[in-house]
Order: structure tokens, then sequence, then C-alpha cells
């Protein structure tokens, strides 16, 4: 009567819902929905929106002190269109990761990361192009 694969034994009773988690991957493991891996991106992407802050606001600082005739808007804008698209792209580069790990065997599983890193690329620039875009007509600028 139902299509589902028998996981624990026959039975013959109806089947639990923990049955169907698990037939979908959905165990509560590493992998799975335990938290452990959403925790882990969280704090990841947390230490990224600092150190990737920092790094932006000394470029910021150095931009505007090499070329003060810029002013400090255009600067602000274009690191912190970066920034931004840094956070929401963070996802992409912690796919590849959590799919082809860089110690995982075998190692032609790492050429994963090739087209994982041109998606990362493409979507990080195209969207701080956007958002600069965007930030430069609500300024009445192009």
């Amino acid at each position: 009567m139902s299509s589902l694969p028998v996981l624990k034994g026959d039975g013959g009773g109806e089947r639990r819902i923990g049955d169907i988690w698990q037939w979908l991957g959905m165990n509560g493991g590493l992998s799975g929905t335990s938290g452990i891996a959403r925790l882990t991106f969280l704090y990841s992407q947390a230490i990224l929106a600092v150190v990737a802050g920092v790094v932006s606001t000394i470029n910021v600082i150095t931009r505007v002190h090499d070329t003060p005739q810029v002013g400090l808007a255009a600067p602000m804008i274009w690191e912190g269109s970066s920034w931004v698209s840094w956070l929401l792209f963070f996802w992409i580069p912690w796919i590849g990761y959590r799919l082809a790990p860089p110690f995982v065997r075998p190692r032609w599983k790492l050429l994963f990361h090739i087209p994982v890193g041109v998606a990362f690329a493409l979507a990080h620039v195209l969207s701080f192009i956007a958002l600069r875009k965007l930030a430069y007509a609500l300024g009445g600028a192009s």
C-alpha cells in the first residue's frame, strides 16, 4: 500500500513519523537537522561579518586617505555593497564545504569546489554591482 521503503524491520504496523523523516534524510545526524550544522554556519557567518567588516572599514579609510577628492560616501557604498553581498551568498561556499570537505576522500570530489567558486564569484560580483546601482540611483547619481 505504501511506497516508502521499510527501514526498521517489517513490524506490520503503521509507520511512525520518525521513519518518514529518516527516509527523507532528516534523521538528526550531523548533515541533517540536529542543529549543529546550522549553528556552525551561523557562527561562521558572524565571524565572517566581523572580519570582512573590519577589512572593509580599513579599505574605506585607506581610500579616503589616498583619494580625498572621492569623498566618504563612494568608498562606503563600494565596500558596504561588497560586504553585504559576501554575507548574502556565504551559503554557496558553505554548501561546497559541506559536500566536499578539504580532506575528503576520494580527492576528485574536490573538483566540486571549482563550480562552487565560480558560482560564488558570480553571485558576489553581480549582487554588489546591483546594490551599487541601487544606491547610486537612490542618491540621484550614476
